[in-house]
């Protein structure tokens, strides 16, 4: 209880007591006597007992009455607490006073927390027949989307409160989900409605410490006994709702009292798993123990879920399908869900809709699982990361998830690696950028040793071929020249000043020694001009002809040009030409060494269609 009385706005004696009831914000409505539980309500300038307040259920919350923190650097105060039951379990809002002397509610359920203020918009807000789960609704000037829809009993209240709680009265309430972890929610206990807006929170991120000054400590509860066997049962996790039992089956359900209550039976002896229930390993930096495993089917598989706890890091889950393991953490729900959503600056693409149903259920869980429980699924990839949307008939939760090798698994938990099975939905691809890195390098070193090693190629430049507009045709002959390299191309490169005309080159090159002659004939053009559609060009200025296998010895070059003798601009051709060895140990160098990336990239394209063939979207259809 809260009980530095120094910092409270005012005292109330307690009508039923006597005792000095401190309260501590303006703004509260009702108040629990700390000594007798008498509820106290205020009624213009007095305080009026209206029977004595029900007792709250031992939830094993971390949090109490007069605990101290910080929130962005900013002092609270916890002043008074509301429970709630609901269909799968108990869930608490905390009243925090700020050092401004404003309040805030701390909400907790299910492993989270949020943080939420009544909103001051005066925009009506809609009726509660009118919500369905995962409708987009706008509040506040801002679009969430509907998470969940309760119907929920007060069970009782402690400290002080804004408003007047009745035990055992049912209210209906909706919660929403936003951007960037955004949080609304929509009680609907009086005739009006009311909205309260915030974000969802880490633990850490309160800063809280106990009175003593050391820092916050989950409660552990005392060993229970299961309902069907008598064996003793350990919780490890405060928030947890129902255990199975490990030796006989029985699932039970955490009474509000604290006793184990059966839930169901079942048979798990045929249970066969990868991690032994209890198992502690190190993942991402953190110590998790494996308290409870669920086996799912759907979607034409068969796996089994790990759930992991942490004391301050919370629940996480370790997902195994056909030997590929997945690490999965909550998540705030992501902008525009399409085929494509964007979360954490990534662009995750749709990969199947799919229907569950649980299996097998062993171990402690956060909400009241059964078996034959039915969940639709999405999922959306990009490897190795995923993100899966989760709808039940009362909610819909996002989580995140990051692939593990199986020997990371294997030696987080100390056991056998689990052997895989085709492939995984966010498996990585095969590694192709360390193939196309080695060509490139080997690339290089081959370039290199044909620039630095083998000879160099000859250039030869010629006179210009030159046609004056009066000139339909030109001789161009070469002085003698000499090849040094055997059995080497010959190329030769024309240049021209075109503009909407053509020329027609004839090349003979002359061996002086021989006397063979080749012959190569071309034609070059070029047009260009303006239309409605703008600017447009046809053809090219520049041309090319290649001789091959050119022995060494002298040369003579003879250049025979054509054109238009219509009226038209002067034509220039320049001429020059190159000899030099073949290139083929270049190119069969070059289509050697790119056969590693060549099969590096057949490797990934038909490891990501066997990949997609299993999804929604299977490559053979598009």
């Amino acid at each position: 209880m809260v009980t530095d009385v120094k910092q409270a706005v005012r005292t109330t004696a307690c009508a039923s007591c006597g005792a000095q009831v401190p309260i501590f914000s303006r703004s509260s409505i009702q108040a629990v006597c700390p000594f007798c539980r008498s509820t106290l309500v205020r009624t213009d300038m007095t305080w009026e007992s209206i029977g004595e307040m029900a007792v709250l259920a031992d939830d094993l919350s971390p949090f109490h009455l007069g605990l101290r923190g910080k929130y962005q650097k900013k002092d609270f105060t916890i002043i008074g607490r509301l429970q709630q039951k609901f269909g799968e379990g108990v869930w608490n809002e905390w009243l925090l006073q700020l050092g401004n002397s404003r309040t805030c509610w701390l909400g907790e359920g299910s492993g989270s927390f949020y943080l939420t203020v009544p909103s001051t918009s005066s925009e009506s807000l809609p009726e509660f027949s009118s919500l369905s789960l995962g409708q987009q609704v706008l509040l506040d000037g801002k679009y969430y989307t509907v998470s969940n829809i309760e119907n929920a009993s007060c069970i009782a209240t402690e400290g002080e409160i804004p408003f007047v709680a009745t035990p055992g009265e049912f209210a209906d309430f909706i919660d929403l989900v936003g951007e960037g972890g955004s949080f609304a929610s929509l009680d609907y206990s009086d005739d009006l409605p009311k909205l309260y807006t915030g974000k969802t929170i880490s633990l850490d991120e309160l800063e809280f410490e106990s009175r003593n000054g050391t820092p916050l400590q989950k409660k552990v509860t005392e060993a229970l006994r299961c309902s069907g066997c008598g064996n003793a049962v350990s919780l490890r996790n405060p928030a947890s709702l129902l255990v199975a039992c490990s030796s006989c089956g029985v699932a039970n359900n955490v009474s509000a009292s604290g006793k184990l209550v059966t839930a169901y039976s079942q048979t798990t002896a045929k249970l066969q798993l990868h991690i032994p229930l209890g198992s502690t390993g190190v993942l991402q930096g953190h110590s998790y123990e494996v308290i409870g495993v669920l086996r799912l089917s759907g979607g034409g598989d068969i796996w089994d879920e790990y759930l992991l706890y942490n004391p301050s890091e919370g629940v996480r889950w370790l997902v195994c399908s056909q030997g590929h393991w997945t690490f999965v953490r909550p998540a705030t729900t992501p902008s525009l869900v399409t085929t494509k959503i964007s979360y954490n600056s990534r662009i995750y693409k749709h990969f199947a809709d799919y229907r569950t149903i649980v299996v097998s259920v062993l171990g402690e869980f956060y909400w009241q699982v059964k078996r034959g429980d039915i969940v639709d699924y999405s999922d959306y990839i990009c490897p190795p990361y995923i993100i899966s949307r989760e709808k039940s008939k009362k909610e819909i939760v996002w989580s995140q998830g990051t692939y593990l090798e199986g020997a990371q698994v294997a030696a987080a938990f100390n056991v056998m690696e689990a052997r895989r099975k085709g492939n995984g939905i966010n498996q990585p691809s095969p590694a192709i950028l360390g193939y196309i890195t080695a060509f490139l390098l080997s690339m290089v070193v081959v370039i290199l040793a044909d620039m630095l090693v083998l000879p160099k190629n000859q250039t030869i430049t010629f006179n210009h071929l030159e046609m004056n507009k009066n000139a339909n045709a030109s001789e161009l002959v070469s002085e003698p020249f000499v090849l040094k390299a055997s059995h080497s191309f010959f190329k030769v490169y024309a240049n021209t000043n075109l503009q909407n005309q053509w020329v027609s080159l004839e090349y003979r090159l002359t061996n002086q020694e021989t006397g063979e002659t080749r012959v190569m004939n071309r034609e070059v053009s070029y047009y260009s001009g303006y239309d409605s559609d703008g600017s447009w060009s046809e053809g090219s200025r520049g041309d090319s002809a290649l001789l091959s296998n050119v022995t060494a010895g002298t040369y003579v070059l003879e250049v025979n040009g054509e054109t238009d003798a219509n009226v038209r601009p002067d034509v220039n051709v320049s001429i020059k030409a190159i000899h030099g060895e073949s290139s083929s140990n270049f190119w069969l160098a070059f289509f050697v060494l790119a056969l590693g990336p060549v099969a590096a990239g057949l490797n990934k394209y038909f490891f990501e269609k066997r990949r997609w063939d299993n999804s929604d979207h299977p490559w053979s259809d598009s």
